[in-house]
């Protein structure tokens, strides 16, 4: 009878040893697959400046002037200041979603 908790007892010290060290390995080959920040571009800062409702599914930019398809309307923007776009005009909604823009 006092043989089988010795027994447990041996095999619970055993695990206890190895286990550390097994998740020592993963965690060390893990470290060896990061990725350091420095070799990543870095990340531009953008700011909300507005917002318009609807999906947006497709923009086009001429000149000073940016065309976007909001859901089924087209939404031009003054962008000749690009820190601060004002609205320059918009479609009454049409009958299908706009997916394309072409200037010529």
């Amino acid at each position: 009878m006092k043989s089988k908790p010795l027994t447990l007892l041996f095999i619970l010290t055993i695990l206890a040893v190895l286990l550390p060290a097994t998740s020592t390995s993963a965690n060390a080959s893990y470290k060896s697959l990061s990725v350091t920040s420095s070799s990543l571009p870095p990340i531009p800062k953008v700011e909300l400046l507005s917002q318009f409702g609807g999906v947006v599914n497709t923009i086009a930019v001429q000149g000073d002037y940016a065309y976007a398809g909001i859901a089924k309307r087209l939404v031009v923007f003054d962008i000749s200041n690009p820190a601060h776009p004002t609205l320059a005009g918009q479609t009454e909604p049409g009958q299908q979603t706009i997916r394309d823009i072409a200037i010529k």
